[in-house]
This record gives C-alpha cells, sequence and structure tokens, in this order.
C-alpha cells in the first residue's frame, strides 16, 4: 500500500514567510490538505508533511533532490504527484506478495465440480454429450421430422463446442 497520501486540487498559501532550515510551515487552511504524510510543493522544492496541526505543518526540507529555499507570504504550497510518489506507490515485492495471494480457481468456481480432472471433462463430458446429441437427431430423423432427405442436417459430422451454462455441461454446435 502507497505510504503517501494525496489529494485532488490540494492548494493552500503560505501565512508565513520561512527560510531554507525551517521545518514547521505556517498555510492559511492546513485542512484542504491530506493526511500527513503527503508530498507539498512550494515554489521548486517538495517537502515532506510529517504532522498536521491546526494549520501548522511539520515538514521535512528538500526531498526528491530538490534544494531547500527560502518562501514567501502568500507563496501557494500545494498537494501535487511527485515522481517520488509514484516511486511509493508499490513496490515490487508487494506485487509480488498480492500474486502470491490470488487463489487458484477451483473446479467448482469454473463449473467442473462434478469432473475428476479437466482432461476428463474436455474429453468424457464432450463424449457423452456428443452421443446423447447424436441418438436424439436419429430418433428424430427415424420419426420423419426431416421430410426431405437431401437437406438433412450432417449432424454426425458437425463440429461442435462444449459450453457450461450454470454448472451443466452443453454442446453447442459451431459449423454443419
Amino acid at each position: 500500500m502507497a505510504r503517501l497520501n494525496a489529494a485532488n486540487s490540494a492548494e493552500t498559501i503560505l501565512t508565513q514567510s520561512i527560510n531554507a532550515s525551517v521545518t514547521s510551515v505556517e498555510v492559511e487552511n492546513a485542512s484542504i490538505l491530506p493526511d500527513a504524510p503527503f508530498r507539498l510543493s512550494i515554489g521548486l522544492e517538495i517537502l515532506e508533511v510529517t504532522a498536521k496541526s491546526g494549520n501548522t505543518l511539520t515538514v521535512l526540507r528538500s526531498r526528491e533532490g530538490t534544494t531547500a529555499l527560502a518562501h514567501g507570504i502568500g507563496d501557494k504550497a500545494g498537494s501535487r504527484f511527485t515522481a517520488g510518489m509514484y516511486d511509493e506507490l508499490i513496490t515490487d515485492d508487494e506485487v509480488d506478495a498480492k500474486i502470491d495471494d490470488i487463489p487458484t480457481p477451483t473446479k467448482n468456481d469454473v463449473g467442473l465440480g462434478n469432473v475428476a480432472n479437466v482432461e476428463q471433462a474436455s474429453k468424457t463430458e464432450f463424449n457423452t454429450l456428443n452421443q446423447t446429441v447424436t441418438a436424439h437427431l436419429a430418433e428424430k430423423a427415424s420419426h420423419g421430422i426431416y421430410e426431405d432427405e437431401g437437406n438433412e442436417p450432417d449432424y454426425q459430422n458437425a463440429e461442435y463446442k462444449l459450453v457450461v451454462i450454470n454448472g451443466e455441461p452443453f454442446l453447442e454446435v459451431v459449423a454443419i
């Protein structure tokens, strides 16, 4: 998780001048700034706010390779997204830990809870359904459902795709 906090469009002004060594900054409205810790930009300097009490900010100066500078009354002070904030969003170790926490899907998750293994599902379930569909179509043909013998679909040589709907396997005709 990111160490630094942020806020959109959070900008206020200094109510007191500061030199390059002070570690306490007075602003007009600290309530619009994020909770500490966060980065604060004043002119060309980036500071890290470590605490907030009323409109007084406790800061670490010259962060991210910037130089501590003197700033005057009325100078803008804002919480802006910086390169250092980007670098602290998430580390490679945190990404790896999150990946390790992703559970492996179970057979139930993919609708195959009643199947011993996935290879069995792709072969056995398909063969069973294929036999059922073929028998069903043969029965229809024997009852004269297909009037015109020349236009009877060739379901025996059709291409099928196994689909699972609400945990039940079905054959879907892809091409005849």
